[in-house]
C-alpha cells in the first residue's frame, strides 16, 4: 500500500516544482521585455528630443543670420530756419531731389483729381471749400486772396513762412499730422510717388515754377 502512494506524490511534487520553475520563467522573461522596452522608448526620446533641440537651433541660428528686409522709403523732413523756402532741408536734399527728378507732371495732374471738389489750380481760379492753389510752391503759408485761413494754419505759417518741397510733402501725406485741429478733412496721400508727382504739377502749374532742389 505504502509502494503504491509513494509513486504519484513524487510524480505531484514534480509537476509543482516543474510549474513554478515555468511561472517564474514566464515571469522573469516579461519583467525582463518589460525592462528592455523602457530602455528603449528612454533612449528613443532622448534622440528624439537632442533631433528637435538640434533642429530648433539651427532654425535660430539661420534667423538670427538671416538679413532683415528693409522698405525704402522717402521722408518728408521740414526745413530748418535758415534754409530758403526753394531748398529742402539738407537731411532729405539728395532723396527728394532724386523723387522729384523722376516724377511725372502728366500723373501729378491725375492725382490732382483727387483735390478738384476743394481746390481750383487755374491762375486766378476761385476759392473752393480751400484756397486756390496756382503757383502754389514757394509762395507765402495761408496767403490765397480771399481765403479764409483756420487758425491752425496761420499759427503754422508764422513757423514755416512758405511753402516748400518738404513741408508741402509732408502736409499732403498727413495734413493733420503737420498742421494740427487743420480744418482739411482730406486724409492725406499714401503713396510718396503720387505725393512727387502732384508737387511737379503744382510746380508747373505756375508763371515761374520755383528751381527744383538740387542733388
Amino acid at each position: 500500500m505504502s509502494t503504491q502512494h509513494t509513486g504519484p506524490s513524487k510524480l505531484e511534487d514534480f509537476l509543482t516544482v516543474l510549474g513554478a520553475a515555468f511561472g517564474f520563467s514566464l515571469l522573469f522573461m516579461f519583467a525582463l521585455s518589460s525592462f528592455v522596452n523602457s530602455l528603449y522608448e528612454s533612449k528613443s526620446a532622448h534622440t528624439s528630443g537632442s533631433s528637435q533641440m538640434a533642429a530648433n537651433d539651427h532654425s535660430n541660428n539661420n534667423q538670427a543670420h538671416k538679413p532683415t528686409a528693409t522698405k525704402a522709403t522717402t521722408t518728408f523732413v521740414l526745413p530748418k530756419k535758415h534754409e530758403s523756402a526753394a531748398q529742402p532741408a539738407s537731411k532729405s536734399a539728395g532723396s527728394l531731389a532724386k523723387l522729384l527728378s523722376s516724377a511725372s507732371v502728366k500723373k501729378g495732374k491725375k492725382v490732382a483729381k483727387k483735390c478738384l471738389s476743394c481746390h481750383s489750380f487755374e491762375k486766378g481760379g476761385k476759392n473752393k471749400v480751400g484756397p486756390n492753389l496756382f503757383a502754389l510752391i514757394g509762395r507765402p503759408i495761408a496767403s490765397g486772396k480771399s481765403f479764409r485761413y483756420s487758425p491752425a494754419m496761420k499759427k503754422y505759417a508764422a513757423k514755416a513762412q512758405n511753402w516748400d518741397y518738404n513741408n508741402l510733402g509732408a502736409f499732403l501725406k498727413k495734413p493733420k499730422k503737420l498742421v494740427k485741429k487743420t480744418k482739411m478733412a482730406f486724409p492725406g496721400i499714401r503713396k510718396v510717388k503720387d505725393i512727387a508727382n502732384l508737387m511737379v504739377f503744382l510746380r508747373a502749374n505756375a508763371d515761374k515754377p520755383a528751381p527744383l532742389p538740387a542733388f
